[in-house]
């Protein structure tokens, strides 16, 4: 394992570390049948052969919450004598194929394992853990860590910070942030406790599942399905590929990429986008943002609104913007001509139309309009509308004696209107 020190702020893997131990014939606190943390604390020393094997039954053995370090005189990592301490000036490298136990400094760390069984404790720092061909274990320190999994059966814990696990080297990547127990991740049986944040891999399929807590989970350039939990979580598309990204609860922001891909906000108040391709990107129950996304003219989205007050955001294509049951505003505030025209809309339309510089788009269920920088023509209904022009020489018809009307700037032209 290479060491090296880093001032970068990464991100990820936090818990609090220090525990004792020796090497092959090794002593480690004893822990009782009852208890759930690895303490410093007990006085009853037994004596084992294996120290990784007696980590790992220790760890399967009960749900892992970890205690806070007693002070100790030996350098120690959960219940295991320090082998290699980063603090030592003079310590061995720690890419080496020995069965490590290693100790990370208070300052930003990158510990890199080998090909043996290896245990891992992060320091105070912003960490980054690489962990090798061997079965390991790792532990992040007290800031937020990342752990790049390896090759092997690895258990990998976060801790206080706001924590990630770097699958980007799998051939893919099949994950759940919730459960603790063994899972086959692609690149072994691995184990996760207080992980937050995942890194998808960037050669296979990614099948990823958020937790309760408030998630960051990036997919990559195939096919991928991924799912939030119960938190705010923030999905998004690495490279491509025909994805599939729901929300779940909690108010999530999804963003996909290129391909054709369908991406649901679900529950609370979400902002959800879509990119270059044929998208389906549907809101949910709350108030959402939902942006057809992309500036390919060839193919045509879907944005979907829910049962809340929605924005609705045109791209550049031929797109079917159908709001819900509140008051839904459809934007064409992103269009931008050298000619200076700016976008024609008529809400009593039924049909799709044309829109002059925005493609050919079907408006369903929509009350509300917001245009461009540009010059540009939007009309109302007969039912309560607001229009809004932006910049631009604009005309607003709101066709009724209750609409809302602003042109913004430039000189404009506004008509049937009350405000």
């Amino acid at each position: 394992m290479t060491t090296e020190t880093t001032s970068s702020t990464a991100a990820t893997a936090a818990t609090t570390s220090t525990a004792v131990a020796a090497t092959t014939s090794a002593t480690v606190v004893g822990s009782s049948a009852t208890s759930t943390s690895f303490s410093t604390a007990r006085t009853n020393v037994v004596a084992v052969k294996p120290l990784v094997s007696v980590l790992s039954l220790a760890l399967a053995a009960a749900p892992l919450v970890l205690a806070p370090p007693s002070a100790t005189a030996v350098a120690s990592c959960h219940g295991l004598r320090v082998t290699i301490d980063l603090n030592d000036p003079d310590a061995p490298e720690t890419d080496r194929d020995d069965a490590d136990v290693v100790l990370g400094t208070p300052e930003p760390d990158v510990i890199r394992t080998g090909g043996g069984d290896d245990v891992v404790c992060g320091g105070g720092g912003y960490d980054r853990i690489v962990l090798g061909y061997g079965d390991d274990h790792a532990f992040g320190g007290a800031d937020d860590d990342v752990i790049n999994g390896g090759a092997g059966d690895d258990v990998m814990v976060g801790g206080r910070g706001r924590d990630w696990v770097d699958y980007r080297k799998a051939p893919h990547l099949d994950l759940d942030l919730w459960r603790t127990s063994r899972q086959a991740t692609g690149l072994g049986q691995d184990a996760l406790h207080g992980i937050e944040n995942v890194d998808g891999s960037r050669f296979g399929t990614n099948r990823i599942g958020g937790s309760g807590s408030r998630n960051v989970m990036y997919g990559g350039a195939r096919a991928d399905d991924i799912s939030g939990g119960a938190g705010p979580d923030w999905i998004i598309d690495g490279k491509g590929g025909d994805d599939t990204f729901r929300g779940g609860a909690g108010d999530d922001t999804i963003t996909a990429g290129n391909g054709d891909d369908l991406v649901l906000g679900q529950a609370d108040d979400d902002e959800v986008h879509g990119d270059h391709g044929a998208d389906l990107v549907r809101g949910g129950r709350g108030d959402d943002i939902v942006d057809a996304g992309g500036f390919d003219g060839v193919t045509t989205s879907v944005a979907v609104g829910g049962s809340g007050k929605d924005l609705l955001i045109a791209g550049s294509g031929d797109d079917v913007l159908r709001g819900g049951a509140g008051s839904d505003t459809v934007s064409y505030d992103f269009v931008y001509d050298p000619s200076g025209a700016g976008v024609h809309v008529d809400l009593a339309i039924e049909g799709a139309q044309d829109t002059e510089v925005a493609g050919t788009d079907l408006l369903v269920s929509i009350e509300n309009l917001l245009g461009s920088a540009m010059d540009d023509e939007l009309r109302g209904t007969a039912a309560p509308n607001r229009l809004e022009g932006g910049d631009g020489d604009d005309l607003l018809d709101g066709r009724g004696d209750t609409d809302t009307c602003d042109g913004g700037a430039g000189t404009n032209e506004v008509l049937n209107c009350e405000a």
